[in-house]
């Protein structure tokens, strides 16, 4: 294992072979700022500590395990000699940390980031004709999670919400996504609702748990006491996310817009009225008001977790 965190500094370290000694580099590992790129890549810069020695940079692939092809093609060759011998001498233990630690930045990236600063790829059209629900996670794809065992399966509990603008629900579904060896999979079929104010679950027909609804309420109840407060605050940053989200996309159509079709002239609508009497200014996505009031629920992906809990 080449990879470890120092006791004494609670730093990462990392021991490299060389002929005939050991090199010992002092090390940050970094992941892009971006709170909704899934990407799990990482950059491990790494400053020798007891020579002057040139500062090195290996940049991984964590869900390829491999050296990261970007970093491939754009490092110098010296310095992806030295990323090769790295990668050839690690082994699962230093993937797995590294793993850990990529998914702890990300976290807090995305935790810590203000709604305004979160640029996420909504459809805007499903969800203000279709109120589609959307997961935190699939927004926030490194976004704290929910965990729970329920027999011998892990799962992740995936929270889903209403972002539509004017809605002011309080029902989200959450679905059960199975974990298998550690790693990941899709199985949107098992669901409850919850309304978090009136503190009350029901069953999906068409999509049953593998437990009793009763029993998962206690299971998630028991893990996070304050798991009521936790959907309401998560549904509250939701709304904000989206709501900026849609304030830019309104802003980039109108720019648009302004560029394609001039003030004076007629109104692509066929109104035959000039643009800025008609449509200029007015956003393709229906009214909320008019929005149709059945839900689909929408799963795209499944939030990255460890390699190993």
């Amino acid at each position: 294992m080449i990879f470890s965190i120092e006791p004494e500094t609670r730093r990462l370290v990392a021991h490299v072979p060389q002929v005939g000694r050991v090199e010992v580099y002092d090390c940050t590992a970094n992941a892009c700022s971006n709170p909704v790129c899934p990407c799990c890549t990482t950059t491990v810069v790494m400053r020798p500590r007891f020579h002057s020695g040139a500062t090195r940079e290996v940049g991984i692939d964590l869900d390829a395990s491999e050296i990261d092809e970007i970093f491939r093609k754009r490092t110098s060759p010296e310095n992806l000699a030295f990323a090769d011998m790295l990668f050839a001498a690690m082994d699962g233990a230093d993937l797995e940390l590294l793993s850990k630690l990529h998914f702890a930045l990300k976290n807090r990236i995305c935790e810590e980031a203000k709604p305004s600063e979160i640029d996420a790829p909504f459809d805007f059209e499903a969800v203000e004709q279709s109120s589609a629900l959307q997961a935190y996670n699939d927004i926030l794809p490194f976004g704290d999670t929910f965990r729970v065992n329920v027999g011998d399966t892990e799962y992740l509990v995936l929270d889903q919400y209403c972002v539509r603008p004017g809605c002011r629900c309080t029902q989200i579904h959450l679905n059960l996504v199975p974990i298998k060896d550690g790693g990941r999979t899709i199985d949107s079929t098992r669901a409850v609702i919850v309304d978090y104010d009136a503190v009350s679950w029901d069953p999906i027909a068409s999509e049953p748990l593998p437990c009793d609804v009763a029993e998962f309420r206690h299971i998630m109840e028991r893990l996070s006491p304050d798991f009521y407060k936790s959907l309401r605050a998560r549904h509250k940053k939701m709304r904000a996310i989206y709501s900026h989200c849609r304030q830019r996309g309104i802003q980039a159509l109108r720019r648009r817009r302004a560029e394609a079709v001039g003030r004076n002239d007629p109104c692509p609508c066929g109104s035959g009225k000039k643009y800025k009497k008609c449509c200029m200014g007015n956003l393709a996505i229906p009214a909320s008001g008019q929005a149709d009031r059945a839900r689909t629920i929408k799963v795209i992906s499944v939030p990255r977790i460890p390699r190993s809990s």
